[in-house]
């Protein structure tokens, strides 16, 4: 808000955005460090309240800050504000007559050094809008795929669902596939497959789950677009010449009706020939369909044509290429096929 005041109306309106998309729009990178010094001070001033109520005594439990005390940590502030230049985890430090003590030795510290920084530029800072800054429209390749299809948007309450088997299995091959190379190398076996899932906290997962996918790497074409050779062969180079994005996340801003939108997701797999500038985005669904349905698989593959087509500009700009280079495939991992986008 506008200096501050908690009556006035709002200068900007966001939701959290990760560091690809903040990295291009130095707009809100600028709102964003303004809100941050704001918030700072305000739980600065929290903090100092809470440690000069104590009357007789005061021990206070902190995060270990890291080597680098100097970081704008709380943990790190409280520790340089006493003195101390050097801590180690799980130690204490005190003070006694007003120096620094940790255990029952002495550590190093400047004497007389006392945190006394002024609070006065950050009571200046406020969020500020610039003058003639149109908002900013927001898409993603799923939702662009959604749109295309006359599709209704999800009901909030339904994004928490990975109970439902499909949804679930989604989630989680796509976890799975995110750590396959090549299929020329060794495929994870269901021991490292049933980590891997824990580890991305999937919760547990049973083994029959972790065979589904082995056996679905087992189908020709599965195979075929994870390997090596064969992507190489589809763009006209050599194995050594191509080199492989996963999960490649994105963000870049285009032209819009009424000024611009910022476009954000993340690919699967994009394979890439620097020496014959051409390259592959290959997406990976779960979809449940007949292998041996021909129309359908066209069909289905038809309707996320949207999405594909985001992921083709994004790779585009990513990759320094032009889009007409950049092959399309969606990959239904269940039905053990896979239907190009021309």
């Amino acid at each position: 808000r506008r200096d501050g005041d908690p009556r006035a109306a709002y200068d900007v309106v966001t939701h959290p955005l990760n560091k690809e998309a903040v990295a291009v729009l130095p707009d809100l990178q600028e709102v964003q460090r303004a809100a941050k010094t704001v918030r700072l001070h305000e739980e600065l001033c929290v903090l100092y309240v809470a440690l000069t109520r104590a009357v007789h005594h005061l021990e206070l439990a902190i995060d270990f800050p890291g080597e680098d005390l100097a970081k704008s940590s709380f943990a790190g502030i409280i520790l340089q504000g006493m003195g101390v230049r050097e801590v180690k985890p799980s130690s204490w430090v005190g003070e006694d007559g007003g120096e620094p003590i940790l255990g029952r030795s002495k550590i190093s510290a400047e004497p007389g050094r006392r945190a006394a920084a002024s609070d006065s530029a950050a009571r200046e800072r406020r969020i500020e809008l610039l003058a003639g800054v149109a908002p900013i429209g927001y898409v993603t390749p799923s939702r662009a795929a959604r749109a295309a299809a006359g599709s209704e948007p999800r009901p909030t309450s339904e994004l928490f669902k990975l109970a439902d088997p499909a949804r679930r299995r989604g989630v989680l091959w796509h976890a799975w596939f995110e750590g396959i190379a090549w299929s020329e190398d060794a495929l994870p076996c269901v021991a490292q497959l049933i980590d891997r899932a824990r580890e991305a906290g999937l919760g547990k997962i049973e083994p029959r789950e972790a065979h589904e996918l082995l056996g679905a790497l087992a189908a020709p074409e599965i195979r075929s677009q994870l390997s090596r050779a064969e992507a190489a062969a589809r763009l006209g180079a050599q194995p050594g010449e191509i080199r492989l994005l996963r999960e490649g996340r994105f963000a870049y801003l285009r032209d819009a009706q009424g000024g611009s939108e910022l476009v954000q997701g993340a690919f699967d797999r994009a394979v890439i020939s620097d020496a014959q500038k051409r390259a592959e985005i290959i997406d990976f669904k779960t979809d449940a369909i007949a292998s041996g349905d021909e129309s359908a698989l066209r069909e289905r593959a038809e309707k996320y044509r949207p999405q594909m087509e985001l992921y083709r500009s994004a790779l585009a700009r990513l990759a320094g290429l032009d889009e007409s280079r950049i092959d399309m495939r969606v990959c239904f991992v269940v039905a053990g096929r896979s239907v190009e986008l021309a």
